[in-house]
């Protein structure tokens, strides 16, 4: 019966995904899922950084520390403390980034020194 009223809520209502979840992980079944009709991920956040495509540094970081929250003892403050930092130190790699070359200065050729003089002998 409950599969009845999910089939037909299915069918009633299908379910639309919006361009903006276009996130998947997909890899072949394993016999034991094949046989049980169940497949068990582990989604930790790093397996989700990786599925989203975040590509490290702070990106991860902040995402990491957002799907943790304060489960690792952290009061709720010092995780937003630390998200905070991490989007700050991101915004500083983004400006150096965008810091156009011609404000660098040029480098300083070094003189090179001076050969040493040997006097002649035998004159």
């Amino acid at each position: 019966m409950n599969d009845e009223i999910r089939n037909d809520r299915v069918l009633a209502h299908p379910i639309t995904v919006p361009q903006h979840y276009q996130n998947f992980y997909m890899r072949p079944l394993k016999p034991s899922e094949l046989a049980s009709g169940m497949l068990n991920l582990k989604l930790d956040p790093y397996r989700m950084a990786d599925i989203l495509k975040l590509g490290g540094g702070a990106r991860e970081q902040i995402f990491k520390k957002a799907v943790r929250w304060d489960t690792k003892g952290q009061s709720e403050r010092e995780v937003i403390n630390e998200i905070m930092q991490a989007c700050t130190r991101r915004l500083e790699m983004l400006d150096e980034d965008e810091t156009p070359m011609s404000i660098v200065p040029p480098a300083v050729p070094v003189p090179s020194p001076p050969s040493p003089v040997v006097p002649k002998q035998g004159i």
